[in-house]
């Protein structure tokens, strides 16, 4: 009857390391359809907490996906292609020692932003969980941009922008994983500058 529990069953996967039981999982599957009519802050409240443990965000992608549950919570990351959902669970699973947010990032790394910002405005995230997703993935196109030949003062900009460290990491995440849309140039150039220049 509480259709939440299809997600504690991610959770505690995700926290303990288990698989689902066999018929617990089937159940699963057959009752995907049902976990729209749960409330969307505590759907976001077990993603969440799964998102938050060692091996937790691959895993619980898998389980989402494999469930059927991934289409009715993030339809929009449900029908990128196989490479897009290849290039996500790769990603995952390197932020499985990232905040639940930076997870989230990675998670929607593949969507534009006005995509990104209606599932976090379904989701009822939080200012603080908005702003940190946005700002991450915001970031993505910047650091694209640098060439290495731009004035100091307007790389300093850039690395002063809030959540810059970790839009920098997501990005290097991206070109270890083979990433077509971005390039280790900007990642390796800004790495060194901002290794040097980060308590300044």
């Amino acid at each position: 009857e509480d259709h939440l529990r299809m997600l504690r069953a991610m959770r505690f996967a995700a926290k303990l390391g288990f698989s689902i039981d066999p018929d617990t999982f089937a159940a699963m599957k057959g009752l995907a359809p049902h976990i729209k009519s749960v409330a969307a802050e505590r759907v976001t409240q077990e993603i969440s907490g799964a998102l938050s443990f060692p091996g937790g965000p691959a895993k619980s992608f898998n389980i989402l996906k494999d469930t059927g549950m991934l289409s009715h919570i993030f339809p929009e990351i449900d029908k990128l292609s196989s490479h897009q959902h290849n290039l996500v669970v790769n990603l995952l699973h390197q932020a499985h020692t990232e905040t639940h947010t930076f997870a989230l990032a990675a998670l929607m790394s593949e969507l534009d932003q006005n995509t990104v910002q209606r599932i976090a405005t379904r989701l009822k995230l939080s200012n603080e969980e908005k702003s940190h997703i946005y700002a991450v993935l915001g970031l993505q196109h910047r650091i694209s941009a640098v060439t290495g030949h731009e004035p100091l003062d307007v790389l300093k900009r850039l690395m002063r922008e809030l959540f810059f460290a970790d839009s920098l990491k997501l990005y290097g995440m991206r070109v270890k994983v083979g990433d077509g849309a971005v390039s280790h140039r900007p990642f390796e150039f800004l790495s060194k500058l901002f290794a040097g220049m980060r308590q300044e």
